[in-house]
Order: C-alpha cells, then sequence, then structure tokens
C-alpha cells in the first residue's frame, strides 16, 4: 500500500510489522507453535504483534490479553473435542510459558515497536503529503486530511486516495495552474480535456498538456513580463517552447529567455 522501504522491510500497512503469529523465542522447536492440538495460538499471537505495533499501547494490557487469548484456545479445545480434556493442563502450561516468555521481553520488545510503529506513522504521513502535493501543489494537508488518507489506505491504496483528492480540488487546482502558466482564464472545454491528465499523472501530466498546447502563448507571456515586449523570433519561440517542454521546469526557462535575450 505504501512504497517499499527498507527502515520497514515487513511493514504492511498500518503496522509496522506484519503479524508473524508465533514467531521464535527460543531454538526449542515444541514450544513455539501456531497450533496445540486444535488450539489456535497463531491468531492469539498475531493479536499480540498488533497490539505491541500499535501506537501508544500498554505493554502489560497487551500480555494480559495475549495470555487471556492463549488460555481461551485451550479451553475452546476442550469445548470442540470433550475427549481432549486431559491433554486440557499440558495446553494452559505451554499458554504460561508463552506468557512468561513475552513478559521477561516486553519492555525491549514493546519499545522497539512502539518506536518503529512512530517512524513508519512518520513515513506514511510524508508519502501523503506528497501525494496531496502531487495533486494539487499545496503543501499542507490538514491533520483532518491527513486523518482521512490514512482511513482511505487501511482498505484502499495510494491510487484510491489520488482519486479522492482529485475529485476534491481537481477543477481547483487546474485552474490555478492555467491561469498561473498562461496568464488566462481557462474554458470549460479545456478544464474536461485537462482532468484525465490530473488523475494519470498528477501536476505533472497536467503541466505537460499545458506546455504542449500553449507553450507559445507561456512563452511570449515571459518575454513579456522580463522584456516589456511578446515580440520575439520565430526561431526563438520555437527553441523556448521545446526546452519548456523538455525541461518541464518554468523557472528554468524564465531564466534562460533571460539570459538569451540579454545578448540578442
Amino acid at each position: 500500500k505504501l512504497p517499499y522501504n527498507s527502515n520497514f522491510p515487513k511493514a504492511f500497512y498500518p503496522w509496522a510489522k506484519k503479524e508473524d503469529g508465533c514467531s521464535s523465542w527460543t531454538d526449542e522447536a515444541s514450544l513455539v507453535r501456531d497450533h496445540w492440538g486444535v488450539a489456535d495460538f497463531g491468531k492469539v499471537c498475531d493479536a499480540h504483534d498488533r497490539c505491541y505495533y500499535s501506537i501508544g499501547s500498554d505493554a502489560n494490557t497487551c500480555n494480559d490479553d495475549f495470555y487471556s487469548g492463549l488460555k481461551k484456545s485451550c479451553n475452546s479445545m476442550v469445548t470442540e473435542k470433550p475427549w481432549l480434556l486431559p491433554h486440557l493442563p499440558e495446553c494452559l502450561s505451554l499458554a504460561t510459558v508463552f506468557y512468561g516468555a513475552v513478559k521477561t521481553q516486553q519492555t525491549e520488545l514493546h519499545t522497539t515497536a512502539q518506536d518503529l510503529s512512530r517512524n513508519y506513522d512518520a513515513y506514511a504521513t510524508k508519502i501523503l503529503k506528497q501525494v496531496y502535493f502531487d495533486f494539487t501543489e499545496r503543501t499542507n494537508p490538514t491533520p483532518t486530511e491527513i486523518k482521512k488518507y490514512k482511513s482511505i489506505l487501511l482498505s484502499g491504496n495510494l491510487q484510491t486516495i489520488e482519486a479522492d483528492i482529485v475529485n476534491a480540488f481537481g477543477t481547483e487546482t487546474i485552474k490555478v495552474i492555467y491561469k498561473n502558466l498562461t496568464g488566462f482564464q481557462i474554458s470549460n472545454n479545456l478544464l474536461s480535456t485537462l482532468m484525465p491528465y490530473l488523475k494519470n499523472s498528477g501536476i505533472y501530466g497536467v503541466k505537460s498538456e499545458i506546455y504542449i498546447s500553449h507553450g507559445e502563448e507561456i512563452i511570449k507571456r515571459i518575454f513579456m513580463e522580463e522584456h516589456g515586449t511578446s515580440e520575439i523570433p520565430f526561431y526563438y519561440l520555437m527553441y523556448f517552447k521545446r526546452l519548456l517542454i523538455e525541461s518541464k521546469d518554468i523557472v528554468y526557462v524564465r531564466a534562460q529567455i533571460k539570459a538569451t535575450v540579454l545578448n540578442i
């Protein structure tokens, strides 16, 4: 859901580390298992992982819930298969071993999980801000917007968020970009033409299409702003239009126009 980041190699949003069942804490394989008979320990271990990696969680609460879940799994085993009742003490004993293991390491592991989760959340926020900028050219989404996008990300992906941003800001964004680049108000027909470029390629796509379709007007406008005239030899007009399309950097092109004209 988020671009791969080597700092979080096992992440699966919103978790900084995807749950992995009853991961090993001892070399004794018989003591580390997702199932003990029909007792399902794996789901309980997964819930424990998620608790540790939930920002602001309490380690003691996570571990107590873990122990309760393990014992519940043992009791459910007997409920489903009464003939396994003689094995209940052994199952409960193993649950106690699991609980003791996580309690012994809780300070180190929970602190590590919390630190990683906060860093992962900051990374997610950074990515969402970049997506927001790519489709609006606005640098500061509100905390409410960030919260909304993180909620969307739980069941969707970045493309879902992009679509939401375009629906909310697309029309105004294109109007502002077109006005800033050309100096003119955009027509409804052209607005409709440019909207697919925003949806598919963000601001980059919109600007590229404007540079291609209206590059000459933009170059003339820059000449007028920099030198008080829009009269420009045709070969210079074509040169700067091509430079604008290829570089997609209007600031750079403006500087080149200024420097070149001064030497004409």
